[in-house]
């Protein structure tokens, strides 16, 4: 259990000089001691240091195919990050349960993010204002070099928008369809 939460190396250090990740490490590592079928955890990664909540998370995930992970936490990107199905809970009820992927796209916004490098600021402007005038774009917002794009008819503007940008010579540092988070999904299931 000490190899599974990363601790052999200090297996012979008293737990009082842990710190609060290898504390909650070695929680889950006695809990999983007998091989339990369901493991519950309540905010594992609370008042942890990012990389302390990297061993833990780390730690969870690696714990799939093993056992069942119950995992509560106000952290949503906790969840998202190990979690396969997602339940939300608002107000003491159940509110939805949902695979996380399919979740994720159910609330997927119509938006594309697009950035160049500061040289290319010149060409990211005028692209801005030839996208604005397209029929599928909805909302242009122009952000230093980045440049975000609401769409309105989704299948026509991933049809129509990298041809646009090709077309334009734009290049791109970076191009992204933009997912919700799953507290952005949160907020919106629970108002």
């Amino acid at each position: 259990m000490l190899e599974l939460a990363g601790l052999t190396g200090a297996a012979r250090r008293k737990i009082g000089g842990f710190s609060g990740g290898m504390i909650q490490r070695l929680g889950i590592a006695q809990a999983m001691i007998h091989n339990p079928p369901v493991l519950i955890l309540d905010e594992p990664t609370s008042a942890l240091d990012p990389a302390g909540r990297y061993e833990v998370l780390d730690l969870i995930h690696s714990l799939r195919g093993r056992v069942t992970v119950f995992l509560s936490s106000h952290i949503l990107s906790d969840i998202e990050r190990v979690c396969d199905t997602v339940a939300i809970i608002h107000n003491g009820r159940l509110q939805l349960v949902a695979g996380r992927d399919e979740l994720l796209n159910r609330y997927a916004t119509s938006s594309v993010e697009m950035e160049v490098e500061p040289a290319d600021l010149p060409k990211l402007q005028a692209f801005a204002e030839i996208a604005q005038s397209q029929p599928w774009v909805n909302n242009v917002l122009l952000d230093q070099t980045r440049l975000r794009l609401s769409l309105g008819d989704l299948e026509q503007s991933r049809q129509a928008l990298l041809p646009l940008v090709v077309q334009h010579n734009l290049v791109l540092s970076r191009y992204q369809w933009m997912r919700p988070t799953l507290e952005e999904i949160f907020l919106e299931v629970s108002s």
